[in-house]
């Protein structure tokens, strides 16, 4: 399943049962601060995924310093913007009200539904849309049953090689800090699910001179998921990625949302790249920012599984509520819930030096720069290597061959490969 701002593999919730499914969801997250401009990234501190999650961690809220009641003041403006800001707040409130009844209603169903074959051949009129308006989509048949049952088989077998890997919850590990496993750099490299991002990145506009390639997806290197039946503990509320303050303290960012903040939500439009390929996302390097921009989070899903069995639940609306989602707080299935996380990522040149870097965690078997430091699977037995991704689109997406910079290409796409090839050093 996929949605907006990042891309991921998940599962559908029916009546009856979720098939294996790509979920993508968009999540339209941005890239750190000054990724081009550093050279090293600082190594983050050791943990798993309850180090990103308060909700999982039980770490308490923090008061954001005085500074930025001041910011909030210059950028609510002078009183008529506040007026208008107030009367956009009636606006969407009351549109809300008039459609959560349907959304209510139809539950799974405001997801839009399609298959690898429609959606990258024949695409049906209207589809397009409605992914544009709900955020998220469910792509069937991205690759075949077995080829993901043969993941998960051998997922759970690297794992039994390698007991000492870190997992969420520690007496029960579920969530895996697992980045290069055989499976996950197989999933990756998949031709079908890279034409899948391909395709999904081709929802987005852009002008000529953009910086930015949508037809050249890039590796961001997430962890896996094998949750248990009964288990409670790796429950994520509502929230929705891509940044925190950020989105309003980094100007450029702040200009992505510039129709809302002048109370004009309606003519918003969460489809345009702009200045989402420069926008800072991650100023502060916390544990849970992010290093690249996601156009669509992914869930690329290994097993069967239907509603309240440990899935995810997604909010269908983009532009009001921008990709709001939750994991269910318990799973009563009796098989494992079990996804690869793998979005959508454009080539940008912050995305390009996010690769570069992730690139030399990967050869030495560490953490991708974002995520949790540490030994990570550098001496794990039956870790994945550069020979085990076998395609060049698959290697050029990890930063170990360079972007194609011929034929007909627009003039910022054949501007960003170039440069990105001078970041990945080919």
């Amino acid at each position: 399943m996929f949605s907006i701002p990042s891309f991921k593999t998940c599962l559908r919730q029916q009546a009856g049962r979720a098939q294996r499914a790509t979920f993508y969801r968009s999540v339209q997250t941005q890239v750190a601060p000054s990724a081009v401009e550093r050279k090293h990234r600082k190594e983050r501190e050791e943990g798993d995924i309850s180090s990103v999650f308060s909700s999982l961690s039980g770490e308490e809220e923090k008061t954001l310093p005085p500074r930025f009641a001041e910011l909030k003041r210059g950028i609510i403006g002078d009183e008529a913007n506040q007026q208008r800001l107030v009367a956009s707040w009636g606006r969407l409130t009351q549109h809300l009200a008039r459609v959560a009844h349907k959304i209510e209603s139809g539950q799974q169903d405001c997801i839009p539904e399609t298959t690898y074959d429609e959606f990258i051949n024949h695409r049906t009129p209207g589809l397009e849309q409605r992914i544009k308006t709900c955020g998220s989509v469910i792509i069937r048949d991205v690759v075949d049953e077995q080829t993901a049952l043969n993941w998960l088989a051998d997922l759970k077998s690297y794992i039994d090689l390698n007991p000492s890997v870190k997992g969420f919850p520690e007496n029960d590990k579920q969530v895996f800090e697992l980045y290069w496993s055989k499976s996950q750099l197989s999933a990756r490299s998949h031709p079908r699910a890279m034409a899948v991002q391909r395709a999904l990145l081709g929802l987005f506009s852009h002008t000529p001179a953009d910086l930015v390639s949508l037809h050249t997806p890039i590796t961001y290197a997430d962890r896996l998921r094998i949750r248990h039946p009964g288990d409670a503990q790796f429950a994520l509320g509502p929230h929705a990625d891509g940044g925190s303050v950020e989105r309003w303290e980094d100007e450029t960012y702040r200009r992505v949302y510039h129709s809302i903040l002048e109370g004009r939500w309606e003519e918003f439009d969460s489809w345009t790249i702009g200045e989402r390929a420069q926008a800072r996302q991650n100023m502060y390097d916390g544990p849970g920012s992010c290093g690249v921009f996601r156009a669509f989070q992914g869930w690329t899903s290994m097993s069967n599984t239907g509603p309240n069995e440990g899935t995810l639940q997604v909010y269908p609306l983009i532009k009001e509520l921008n990709a709001i989602h939750a994991v269910e707080k318990v799973h009563n299935g009796k098989g494992p819930s079990a996804v690869m996380y793998i979005p959508a990522v454009p080539l940008t040149l912050q995305n390009a030096a996010y690769v570069n870097d992730q690139k030399q965690t990967f050869l030495k078997g560490k953490p991708g720069p974002d995520f949790p430091g540490g030994v990570g699977e550098s001496d794990f037995e039956g870790r994945g290597q550069v020979e085990d991704i076998e395609s060049l689109e698959g290697r050029r997406a990890m930063g170990l061959e360079p972007f194609d910079v011929s034929g007909s290409l627009a003039s910022g796409e054949r501007e960003v490969r170039k440069q990105a090839n001078t970041i990945i050093g080919s």
